[in-house]
């Protein structure tokens, strides 16, 4: 996900993606200074359970608390300066310039393609990356065109385990 500009993980239910980009997030804006990293979701609801689990992550921890410089309901400024935004998954979304991240969670399910369209441009002036990050789907719609586009990274994730080959059974 570090080292490529458009990324896209399609995950099962409950398998803790939410925790990961949670963690992903706080030690970007931790580690780098003058991130800007925006959350998409479906819906509102969706993207501040996401942001939330991010300020539990902060809150859990002195120290990443007191990098803190202002955080409300929609967005958390680290003393570094970076950034992090929560949206919803509008065509209305445009205004954000130097984004470095742009993360559409659960991109599979609701996000129009005109917040792709909304999104893109965000990223052109950092050479942001794109990361989709969603429970499967249909075959239709950006993230399935994304997913089959030989410049997206998709990273094969080693779950379930494969099954050992079978003996032949004896007579």
């Amino acid at each position: 996900m570090l080292s490529s500009k458009r990324c896209i993980f399609i995950l099962g239910r409950q398998v803790g993606k939410d925790f990961c980009l949670s963690c992903f997030v706080v030690w970007k804006c931790i580690t780098s200074p003058n991130e800007k990293i925006i959350l998409v979701s479906p819906a509102q609801r969706q993207s501040e359970l996401l942001y939330n689990r991010i300020l539990e992550l902060i809150g859990s921890s002195n120290e990443l608390f007191d990098s803190i410089e202002k955080s409300n309901a929609e967005m958390c400024r680290f003393s570094n300066c970076s950034e992090v935004y929560s949206l919803p998954s509008t065509g209305h979304i445009r205004g954000f310039t130097e984004v470095t991240y742009a993360i559409l969670n659960e991109s599979c399910w609701g996000i129009p393609d005109e917040v792709f369209a909304s999104v893109e441009p965000m990223l052109a002036v950092k050479n942001g990356a794109l990361v989709c990050v969603s429970s499967p789907s249909s075959c239709i719609g950006k993230t399935w065109e994304y997913f089959n586009n030989p410049r997206t990274t998709s990273p094969p994730c080693p779950w379930p385990p494969a099954r050992p080959a079978r003996r032949p059974r004896c007579p």
